[in-house]
């Protein structure tokens, strides 16, 4: 089963959403226009042959013209639907992964400050690098996923013209394929694309955490364990991404050799002459090629669903409110051990203080992302007796 998207996906993708649906129209055109222009140029060449091969009679009456420009009319559709597919499709998708960035980053920063949460440097990387671009392929092939159903639909269609034995067999055939393809996706790579992943993160963060520590490495003369920790890390990401390769290669096979197939089983049981035996044929292998989408999203799925667990995990954390009005910058007195600090906008302050003291705790609390500081924080306040809360505002 394919994982939820989650509030925070959805949201950044709401948008875009019209973009979206312009990119799955131009889409269908690609679909129905490739395999409508494959199976009309076999039937043309095939009764062309045909007709050049009965006299010279029969090749001057055969109308060439209508076909031809059949021909040209639906290269030149094809070409335009699929760069808006192209354009429409990316542009969305880029777009969506944009604004999840910078939610994903605003969301962890706050779940981190709640202490919800911890990420080192690399996993903060990886989360806002890797995992978010991870999704690309995700939104990017959905519109084509639509189109290879109408490739499809439209390869029965014309399959049938060279009877309905051709049409149920190339059907079937391709039905077949998608089944089979999804079977042996859904077995074979959730779990290997859940190691692949881990192995991916776990390296990045290594090397993050190294790099950033290069210079005790240097002074503590750790460079040999360093770097059989690092080669160890390489060599169990390498094996993972190998044993998914090997996977989705299998999976990549069903549909071609279905649609190889359905081809040869249509010429073998079309009734319809040499001409629409061809059609039938090179409809059949068309469809196999424009719904190889399917079987590229099938293999791609499980690792971004992996990706949308882990985005999951910062998706439920609140959002910090936005102001309603206009930003105005407020005074800040900071009240501790009896002693008044009143900060002024534009104030300089330097904040010191032993480790624990809570100086990363305070900074938290002004930035409105908690509110457990160990000082009394008042925002235009006015100090009066019994005060006890330990954030307050005036609004």
């Amino acid at each position: 089963m394919t994982a939820p998207l989650p509030p925070l996906v959805r949201e950044s993708a709401a948008p875009w959403r019209a973009t979206r649906r312009l990119a799955i129209v131009a889409a269908l055109f690609v679909a129905l226009s490739t395999v409508t222009l494959l199976s009309l140029s076999g039937w043309f060449i095939t009764a062309a042959a045909i007709a050049g091969s009965a006299g010279p009679a029969v090749a001057r009456a055969f109308n060439y013209l209508i076909p031809s420009a059949l021909i040209r009319l639906l290269a030149i559709v094809r070409t335009v639907a699929r760069y808006l597919e192209r354009l429409l499709s990316h542009r969305a998708s880029l777009s969506t992964l944009a604004a999840l960035r910078t939610a994903v980053f605003a969301r962890a920063a706050i779940a981190e400050a709640q202490g919800s949460i911890y990420l080192s440097g690399g996993e903060a990387a990886s989360l806002l690098g890797a995992e978010v671009d991870g999704l690309e392929d995700r939104f990017i092939r959905a519109p084509a996923v639509a189109g290879a159903l109408v490739a499809g639909v439209t390869a029965v269609t014309l399959g049938a013209l060279a009877g309905w034995a051709a049409a149920c067999a190339i059907g079937l055939s391709l039905a077949c394929g998608v089944w089979v393809t999804r079977l042996v996706a859904r077995q074979m790579l959730p779990g290997r694309a859940e190691a692949a992943t881990a192995a991916h993160a776990r390296l990045k963060e290594d090397l993050t955490e190294y790099v950033s520590a290069a210079g005790e490495i240097a002074v503590y003369d750790m460079a040999a364990r360093v770097t059989a920790s690092v080669e160890d890390a390489a060599s169990k990401h390498d094996a993972a991404a190998r044993r998914l390769a090997e996977a989705e290669i299998l999976v990549g096979m069903v549909l071609p050799v279905a649609a190889g197939f359905a081809s040869a089983i249509s010429v073998i049981l079309a009734t319809g002459g040499p001409a629409l035996t061809a059609m039938a044929a090179l409809a059949a292998a068309a469809a196999g090629e424009g719904m190889g989408a399917l079987a590229r999203s099938e293999i791609k799925r499980p690792t971004s669903d992996v990706l949308l667990r882990h985005l999951a995990s910062v998706s439920t954390v609140e959002e910090v409110p936005r102001p309603a009005g206009p930003l105005v910058t407020p005074t800040v007195t900071i009240l501790e051990h009896g002693e008044r600090y009143d900060l002024a906008p534009g104030s300089r302050v330097s904040l010191t203080g032993p480790s624990g003291a809570g100086k990363t705790r305070l900074l938290h609390t002004l930035a409105g992302l908690r509110s457990d500081a160990p000082q009394h924080v008042l925002v235009n306040v006015s100090i009066g007796t019994g005060y006890s809360p330990r954030i307050s505002a005036q609004h």
